[in-house]
């Protein structure tokens, strides 16, 4: 089964956006807002996925980019572009951290029994950041393991 989705009736509500010509879903429980692009102050070696930080309501919160994980071209900002600003745990504590989206679709509900398993072969993404694939009309929707991600950058950050 995916990774900590048990599917027996369950579901899950996700936001859909779109990096490049791939669909995501982030669990909307997550999202703390959505906001049109504001500027990003660039951090010092901060490397491609540490886009930067933003100003979000007086607070400092860091600017990641996903496609740098999942091997999608980075692409200009235009009037479809959008940061979600995002609250996730990691390592017993609730971090703050802003992603980058080329459009923000909609909210829909997935039926967990829908979510499969990443293959073991034949895929470009790392095992470890995707949770489960979805299978629908527009073709396949990623559903990212953002804690992941988040606590393997950040432990790479502080071994520095």
């Amino acid at each position: 089964m995916t990774k900590d989705l048990n599917g027996s009736g369950k579901t899950l509500t996700v936001v859909a956006l779109r990096l490049g010509e791939r669909i995501f879903a982030i669990e909307t429980s997550a999202v703390l807002e959505i906001l049109s692009p504001i500027p990003v102050t660039r951090v010092p070696h901060g490397g491609a996925f540490a886009q930067g930080v933003i100003n979000v309501r007086g607070g400092v919160v860091p600017l990641a980019d996903l496609r740098v994980i999942f091997s999608i071209p980075k692409r200009p900002v235009d009037q479809d572009t959008r940061i979600l600003v995002l609250q996730i745990p990691i390592e017993n504590e609730q971090i703050t951290v802003g992603i980058t989206a080329d459009e923000v679709r909609e909210v829909i509900t997935i039926d967990c029994d829908r979510i499969e398993p990443l293959p073991p072969t034949g895929t470009i993404w790392p095992a470890d950041y995707v949770r489960g694939l979805i299978q629908g009309p527009e073709g396949i929707t990623i559903l990212p393991d953002l804690n992941n991600i988040f606590a393997a950058h950040i432990a790479t950050a502080n071994s520095l």
